[in-house]
């Protein structure tokens, strides 16, 4: 599928909807048979799904319990000290997740300086981005800059586990 191809029945009267998928967010997880690969598909009525233009987006997501502690356009080390206190956690306690792409080696330097644990993962966005939600995951923040399509669709997710 594409952005703005009409599929099923568009006749007058039917409600409309919004689809974003992505049928395997991390090929090389599964062509090599590792975890955290994942399908997904997120449906809204009409005008509910962010229509991201760019290939990639600036990405940065949190679970329910840091909800509105972060800012896009805040600084890496504001972001972190925000969800660190949303969370309850010392600086030191928390862990940032990062996707390993060279475009992040300065984004990898400040989260680290910070006093933060970075866990560098190879591909995966979705899976990543939905661990923020869960307390046991190991994973309190992820930060970086992905793919748009894989970027809406944890939104999405996240925003139904109440992040």
């Amino acid at each position: 599928m594409y952005i703005g191809e009409k599929v099923g029945m568009w006749e007058d009267g039917l409600k409309k909807y919004d689809i974003a998928i992505d049928p395997v967010d991390g090929n090389n997880l599964v062509a090599k048979g590792r975890s955290n690969a994942i399908s997904a598909i997120a449906v809204a009525e009409e005008g509910g799904i962010f229509k991201a233009p760019q290939i990639y987006m600036k990405k940065i997501a949190v679970g329910p319990s840091a909800k509105g502690s972060i800012d896009i356009n805040a600084s890496v080390e504001e972001n972190i000290t925000n969800v660190s206190k949303a969370l309850g956690k010392d600086i030191d306690e928390m862990t940032v997740a990062i996707l390993d792409r060279k475009r992040h080696e300065n984004l990898i330097k400040e989260a680290r300086s910070t006093g933060a644990r970075v866990k560098i993962f190879g591909e995966g966005d979705i899976a990543a981005a939905l661990s923020t939600a869960f307390e046991d995951s190991g994973i309190d923040i992820l930060m970086g800059i992905g793919g748009a399509p894989e970027g809406v669709l944890a939104a999405a997710a996240l925003k139904c586990l109440g992040g």
